[in-house]
């Protein structure tokens, strides 16, 4: 199985869904990003028509919406753009488009690698907790410290050129750009396009000069980080740096906003 799978775009063929205990019904139109064949995990795009719906029956493995346009509803609880939705594996929920429908990314994990956690559980986010700098932002979802799943959903975002320095993370995960570009070698990604990287594999990126770069970032397990160059055992929690870092910013934005 491949160790990096590259996706440009959005596919321009719309495909049938054939997920395990995964039933779709109603007017949907799918594109598979990332696929199982290529990468552990795998990424689908769906525009959802108002009522149109997606059930999970107790799969075996966790699966993560993040909403691009429109809202869903989970269970009934309305999800609108820029929210987040994670069903846990062996959980029955179901996700139906929104009045006016809705566009979903839709990430699915990998059973034989997932962390032996119960599983059950929903996650419904109408929000990330979102932090900004002058010319960036940084959202966190979820941060793997669920005791029945370890699902890490969180956003990036810069609007300056930018290198991303070499680097590698333990766990397999699935980039997903949603504004901007992506410089990936000499590849360029567009809105709907995605990378699958390989954990232990070393990787960087830019970000567009005139576009920036928004992105999704997707892991099925705690992730730690390392520089290129540093030895397993200086690892460091990605939980702890994007807290930190978003507590900081935190700090830095109430302290600004004092008389």
């Amino acid at each position: 199985m491949n160790k990096i799978s590259v996706a440009e775009r959005v596919p321009d063929e719309p495909m049938v869904p054939d997920v395990a205990k995964v039933r779709f019904a109603g007017h949907i139109d799918s594109r598979r990003v990332i696929s199982k064949d290529e990468f552990p995990l795998a990424l689908w795009r769906h525009e959802l028509s108002p009522g149109a719906s997606i059930r999970l029956e107790s799969p075996q493995e966790d699966h993560t919406f993040y909403v691009v346009e429109g809202e869903i509803l989970v269970g009934g609880n309305p999800v609108p753009a820029k929210g987040a939705a994670s069903i846990g594996a062996h959980a029955i929920s179901e996700i139906r488009g929104g009045a006016t429908g809705a566009t979903v990314l839709h990430y699915i994990g990998y059973a034989p690698t997932r962390p032996d956690k119960p599983g059950g559980c929903v996650h419904i986010l109408s929000q990330a907790w979102v932090e900004h700098t002058p010319h960036s932002a940084h959202g966190l979802y979820l941060d793997s410290s669920c005791p029945s799943c370890s699902v890490w959903l969180h956003m990036t975002w810069g609007d300056k050129t930018r290198l991303t320095h070499p680097h590698y993370h333990t766990e397999d995960e699935i980039i997903c750009v949603i504004d901007g570009e992506m410089g990936f070698g000499t590849t360029a990604i567009a809105p709907g396009g995605a990378i699958g990287v390989g954990k232990d594999v070393i990787y960087s990126f830019t970000r567009s000069e005139d576009k920036g770069l928004g992105f999704i970032n997707f892991r099925q397990a705690d992730p730690f980080f390392l520089p290129k160059g540093k030895k397993p055992e200086e690892a460091e929690s990605e939980r702890v740096l994007m807290r930190g870092l978003l507590q900081r910013l935190s700090e830095e934005r109430l302290q600004g906003a004092r008389p």
